[in-house]
């Protein structure tokens, strides 16, 4: 199982997924596909970070299940806009 970024491009608003830590590295699949646009270095990089953190998460929760037989939890980050948000595209 592996952390999956849902990512919505600003300038054209192509809507689209990267999935977990490693394959991000490159950072290649974190620019737009439709539009070519790049997400600026930092932002890739927070944002790699995030992913390997929530895999690792995810996989100490499974791991402390099995070894110490502790409840099974998953977690699953989204984003709610707030009401005062504009339509930036």
């Amino acid at each position: 199982m592996h952390t999956k970024a849902v990512i919505r491009c600003g300038s054209c608003g192509y809507e689209y997924s990267s999935f977990g830590s490693s394959p991000l590295r490159d950072g290649k699949s974190l620019d737009c596909p439709s539009c070519l646009r790049e997400m600026e270095h930092q932002m890739k990089s927070k944002l790699i970070a995030i992913m390997g953190e929530l895999d690792d998460l995810n996989r100490d929760f499974r791991k402390y299940a099995i070894e110490r037989e502790e409840p099974v939890f998953q977690v699953s980050i989204g984003f709610v806009p707030d009401k005062t948000m504009v339509d930036w595209r």
